[in-house]
């Protein structure tokens, strides 16, 4: 359950950039050709992608958001608790919205805000279990590639030198037979 801090007047600058229409529907994606939908497309429309959604799961989402407005604003330099996180309810200057971006500089009193519909989609687009799970299997295999073409990299130097090494003893075995032969020849006369 998210928490709620109260800032207050306690910033340098607030700027209320406005509210979004309220909550009226909800559509959750079943899978590419089936969606679930509840209520009217007037206002807002949570949408969300869910494999195992039902008609009464959609309806019990509306239930709960019907006529929940997005409040957008942002705050630099908030006394803002530390124990505040993304999602957290705050109250500054008497506007009440969500925690949607925290700006820290270090020095204990961060920016937050909660950006517009169309900047929060950019900032946070909403990403899966799945998609978080694929995107951190690539990272790792990713690092796993280049770690071995590393490893790889050094292994081939080696060898190189190695055949080098190789090259020149038989060149110099060659050189010795070949001087050997003449002196055999000589002697045969």
């Amino acid at each position: 359950m998210p928490d709620k801090f109260y800032v207050g007047l306690d910033v340098t600058q607030v700027e209320d950039n406005g509210k979004r229409p309220a909550v009226t529907s909800v559509t959750l994606q079943v899978d590419g050709d089936n969606v679930v939908s509840a209520g009217a497309y007037s206002g807002t429309d949570l949408y969300a992608i869910c494999p195992y959604a039902t008609q009464e799961m959609a309806a019990a989402i509306l239930v709960m958001a019907q006529g929940y407005q997005y409040q957008a604003f942002s705050a630099d330099s908030a006394n803002l608790d530390p124990a505040a996180e993304l999602g957290d309810g705050v109250s500054v200057d008497g506007i009440y919205g969500v925690i949607s971006a925290i700006r820290d500089s270090g020095d204990g009193y961060p920016g937050i805000s909660a950006p517009g519909e169309v900047e929060l989609e950019d900032e946070y687009p909403y990403r899966s279990s799945a998609q978080r799970e694929f995107a951190s299997d690539v990272d790792s295999l990713r690092a796993f590639i280049t770690k071995s073409l590393g490893e790889m990299s050094l292994q081939i130097t080696t060898l190189t030198g190695r055949v080098e090494t190789l090259a020149e003893t038989v060149d110099a075995m060659s050189r010795k037979v070949t001087e050997l032969d003449s002196r055999v020849t000589a002697l045969g006369g």
